[in-house]
């Protein structure tokens, strides 16, 4: 996104005006409205809209030196990057692990812990300690792998953190422009 709006800077005024108002569109909408709620169809669509705007903007961008025509083939590149990684967060945001994997998962732990008292020890104190603390771990790993696989919700998730940041760093941008 920043290099983006930095490159902008090689086109001429109209285009970069445009180029850059659009980025800071997307990335605000991102940020404020998107991304609590990645699920619901009308955000992603009424992104994609910002996302097109921006293409048409970069098809009117004038190329009318060598200089603007190879910083505009990087552009585009670095688009299609773009484009690229808002699809992949999209996926992510919608794959989970199916009810399939949890049963094998939840009954690999279970038969786990079972398997201990197979095992037994003359102290049933250290044989109980033992099975507890094993509980324990088997507990935290399900729960690791619940938290990773809800990445953008719950108590351990991604944040747009990128997208804010992106914000100061078109700030100063524009600043030096």
């Amino acid at each position: 996104m920043t290099d983006l709006y930095r490159d902008a800077v090689y086109f001429n005024q109209t285009s970069l005006s445009n180029i850059r108002a659009n980025i800071r569109k997307y990335v605000d909408y991102v940020i404020t409205k998107e991304w609590d709620f990645p699920h619901e169809e009308s955000r992603r669509i009424e992104a994609n809209e910002i996302l097109l705007t921006l293409w048409k903007n970069y098809e009117k961008v004038d190329l009318k030196d060598e200089r603007s025509k190879i910083w505009y083939t990087q552009t585009i590149s670095k688009l299609d990057s773009l484009m690229n990684a808002r699809l992949a967060r999209e996926y992510y945001s919608w794959e989970n692990l199916g009810s399939m994997m949890w049963s094998i998962l939840i009954l690999g732990a279970i038969i786990t812990i079972c398997f201990m008292f197979f095992f037994s020890l003359d102290n049933l104190r250290l044989q109980m300690l033992m099975t507890s603390l094993l509980t324990v771990y088997l507990a935290f790993m399900l729960y690791l792998v619940f938290a990773l696989d809800h990445i953008f919700a719950g108590t351990v998730q991604v944040t747009p953190r990128a997208f804010e940041e992106s914000i100061a760093i078109f700030d100063r941008l524009d600043a030096n422009t």
